[in-house]
């Protein structure tokens, strides 16, 4: 099953949480979610996820478990990338 995320913003600050049936998928997106969260929209579209990859972490994933994440972090930076403020 797809993840449950939660996306929201207060105070001009983004803030995310994620639920899964899936034990790996929830605590990796946990991670995710944490590392973006409390950031304004700006600081997140400005933020690769790569360090997921620089840790070796995605490596160890199956392509189906790499792919909802890869959908996790295309939903945060769409997220952001709507509210952001336009200069």
């Amino acid at each position: 099953l797809f993840p449950y995320t939660t996306l929201f913003r207060s105070q001009g600050r983004c803030h995310f949480t994620i639920d899964s049936d899936s034990a790996v998928i929830k605590g990796i997106a946990a991670v995710l979610c944490e590392f973006y969260s409390g950031s304004t929209p700006e600081e997140i579209v400005d933020t690769s996820p790569a360090f997921l990859e620089r840790f070796g972490i995605t490596q160890h994933l199956t392509p189906n478990r790499r792919n909802s994440l890869a959908a996790i972090s295309t939903a945060i930076h769409a997220f952001a990338k709507e509210r952001r403020i336009k200069k």
